[in-house]
């Protein structure tokens, strides 16, 4: 009929209305997309600004590490979470293609350490640096991806501290609580000619002497082992791990050259008043950085506030979520917040 007609006509949409509806929303999505670009590119704006007025340590960029790794309170435990740190340390380094040369370490019959030294050798130079490239623009930026530009001390520093565990050991059935200590410093370059990278051999006290421990005949009848003594500071450094006394004091000067040169840089760094704020703390290894709770399998960060899970993984090293590639973007950022805040209130 006429009115069954008319009525189906009224309730039919009106095409042009529907192309309209759709239009609007495609030009709608647009705008949201290019809104969300823009802040992205005016973010990415803001960070570059923040990087290019905030002062640079050239060390991260250019310099390799010498990281030491020292048990602490907790007896047999200390020792054995101390060589887990030290083989997590060197399987990052690895899966950088770096260079790992062991300058010293005290093992113990259990298969622990009481102290380790390692040097940290990057194949190439970084000259990198944050404003010059756009790896930290995007979002879905890894870790792996941030901390890219930087060499082995920059890679590394946010290591040095207080790192405790807690977990059961193996003939007990109570958790134990124990330490280690992590200092990592800047490493001298073995190729420089540059006077003001070298100790002046004036300053110098170096003595020889009969290894220590294990070791057979040769710990006996050869006098290899070496001690560099820095008389202005009395800093010392001690290597006795190779056969070679010639090796042995290669070792122990790039290792007391690093201390010596840690020491006037953190000393220069008070003059100027560049001294990190508390909530960072100072950066030496007397300070708790970290709690690796093993009943909970949990790392907690103290400095951050943040905790990750899963104590193997983080442990094993790995380039992507290791444990130095997953905190360290963090307190980069943190780093870089409070630097920023120190200028402000300048």
């Amino acid at each position: 009929s006429n009115a069954d007609t008319q009525t189906k006509t009224k309730t039919q949409p009106n095409s042009s209305d529907n192309d309209n509806d759709d239009d609007f929303s495609e030009l709608e999505a647009e705008c949201r997309k290019e809104i969300e670009q823009l802040q992205l590119d005016r973010e990415r704006v803001e960070l570059k600004l923040v990087d290019a007025i905030l002062p640079k340590d050239d060390d991260d960029y250019g310099t390799d590490a010498i990281l030491e790794v020292r048990a602490g309170t907790g007896g047999d435990e200390a020792t054995l979470f101390a060589a887990e740190l030290l083989d997590a340390y060197t399987k990052a380094a690895k899966a950088r293609g770096w260079k790992v040369d062991l300058l010293g370490k005290n093992a113990t019959y259990l298969g622990g350490i009481k102290d380790a030294i390692l040097s940290i050798t990057a194949n190439a130079r970084y000259t990198i640096i944050p404003g010059d490239d756009d790896i930290h623009d995007s979002a879905a930026a890894t870790g792996e991806d941030l901390m890219a530009p930087f060499g082995p001390y920059g890679y590394f520093k946010f290591e040095s501290g207080v790192h405790r565990v807690q977990r059961v050991p193996v003939n007990d059935v109570r958790i134990h609580t124990s330490a280690c200590s992590v200092g990592v410093l800047p490493s001298p370059k073995e190729d420089s000619t540059d006077p003001a990278s070298l100790l002046p051999q004036s300053e110098l006290k170096i003595e020889t002497m009969r290894a220590s421990g294990a070791g057979g005949q040769h710990v006996n009848t050869t006098e290899s082992a070496v001690r560099i003594t820095h008389i202005p500071t009395g800093v010392t450094a001690a290597i006795q791990d190779e056969r070679s006394q010639h090796k042995n004091k290669a070792k122990a000067m790039k290792l007391i050259t690093a201390r010596v040169r840690n020491i006037q840089r953190e000393e220069a760094a008070r003059e100027r008043g560049a001294t990190k704020s508390s909530l960072m703390g100072a950066g030496d290894r007397s300070e708790r950085i970290r709690t690796y709770n093993f009943p909970q399998d949990r790392v907690t960060d103290h400095r951050t506030k943040e905790t990750e899970h899963g104590i193997t993984r983080l442990l094993a090293g790995g380039p992507q979520d290791g444990l130095v590639v997953t905190f360290a973007p963090k307190l980069r950022v943190m780093s870089r917040d409070e630097l920023l805040q120190q200028l402000e209130g300048t």
